[in-house]
C-alpha cells in the first residue's frame, strides 16, 4: 500500500527591514554624489533618491541613529552633504533646461515642507546659474551651495 504524504506548508517569511547605521547611510549618500560624474548619472541618482524618499511601505531599509532612534531616508539625505555635492557638480558641468523638472522634484522632496513650493524657482535659478558658469560668464567655476538645514 502506497501512502502519499502531503507537502509541508511552510510559513511565508515576512520581509524584514534591514537596519543600517545612519552615519553609514550618510557616508553612502555622499559617496554616491561624488561618484556620479556625468549629468545623466546625477539625474539617475536624483530619481533614485526621490523614489526612496517617497517609499512609505516600511519594507525597505531602516536607518538607526546614534541615539537609538530611527531616521527615514529623507532625514538621512538631508543630514548628508550629498545634495550639496551633487548640485555643485552639476552647476560646474552644465545643467540643461530639460533637466529642470527632475531637479525641481528633487528639491521639493528634500526641502522642508514649508519651503517645498520654492523648488521650481530654485531649480530654474540653478539651471540659469549653470548656464552662466559653463559659458564662462561668471568668475570662479567652484560654486558652494548652502543648504538650509532645519
Amino acid at each position: 500500500m502506497s501512502r502519499t504524504v502531503a507537502p509541508a506548508v511552510l510559513p511565508v517569511p515576512q520581509p524584514q527591514s534591514i537596519v543600517i547605521e545612519a552615519s553609514e547611510a550618510v557616508a553612502i549618500c555622499e559617496r554616491a554624489a561624488r561618484e556620479s560624474k556625468s549629468l545623466s548619472d546625477k539625474i539617475k541618482l536624483w530619481k533614485d533618491w526621490t523614489r526612496q524618499a517617497a517609499d512609505r511601505s516600511g519594507k525597505g531599509l531602516k536607518y538607526k541613529d546614534a541615539d537609538g532612534g530611527y531616521l527615514d531616508f529623507t532625514q538621512v539625505v538631508v543630514r548628508s552633504k550629498g545634495l550639496e555635492i551633487s548640485l555643485e557638480g552639476c552647476l560646474a558641468s552644465g545643467l540643461t533646461q530639460d533637466r529642470e523638472p527632475v531637479l525641481s522634484q528633487l528639491l521639493s522632496t528634500f526641502l522642508p515642507a514649508d519651503r517645498a513650493s520654492l523648488a521650481p524657482a530654485l531649480a530654474s535659478t540653478l539651471v540659469r546659474l549653470s548656464t552662466l558658469f559653463t559659458l564662462g560668464s561668471l568668475g570662479p567655476r567652484r560654486v558652494v551651495v548652502i543648504w538650509h538645514r532645519v
